[in-house]
């Protein structure tokens, strides 16, 4: 399993759904292109699957915030 992607689970509680992203190849970069169908696909219950959706989508603003302040220094 991709480290990047274990780590995430392991922090937000949703370890019991990493056999799902280990079967369906999800890295790091896949695991930023997440949406709700795809993770429709990868975690059945609703409750964890909500959390997982708001997890990711502050993860990727953390990440444009990132990008953004690195293009300010240049």
């Amino acid at each position: 399993m991709d480290p990047f992607v274990k780590d995430k689970l392991e922090e937000w509680g949703l370890m019991e759904w990493s056999n799902a992203f280990e079967e369906n190849f999800i890295d790091e970069e896949s695991f930023l292109l997440l949406d709700s169908e795809s993770l429709k696909e990868l975690i059945k219950r609703l409750g964890p699957r909500m959390k997982a959706a708001k997890k990711i989508k502050e993860l990727k603003q953390i990440e444009a915030a990132c990008v953004s302040q690195l293009f300010l220094l240049y």
